[in-house]
């Protein structure tokens, strides 16, 4: 199983994932690269973004993708 096929697997039950929660739970390092494959071929995914603090306490916003609703 590939990496998109993993992503797209978790996707499928509706969960939304960030690059930290993919690395972590999946073994996906480069996200967005899964996520550009998977929108290439159609799949229609959505960044939702996610206001989380980094290591230094400051807030940010990081990729936080889900498939479309539509």
């Amino acid at each position: 199983m590939t990496q998109a096929q993993r992503l797209l697997e978790h996707l499928k039950t509706g969960s939304t994932i960030t690059p930290l929660e993919s690395w972590e739970n999946l073994g996906i390092y480069r996200l967005a690269d899964c996520v550009y494959q998977l929108r290439k071929k159609g799949y229609e995914i959505v960044n939702l973004g996610k206001k989380v603090n980094n290591r230094f306490g400051e807030s940010c916003t990081v990729g936080c993708y889900k498939l479309s609703d539509v």
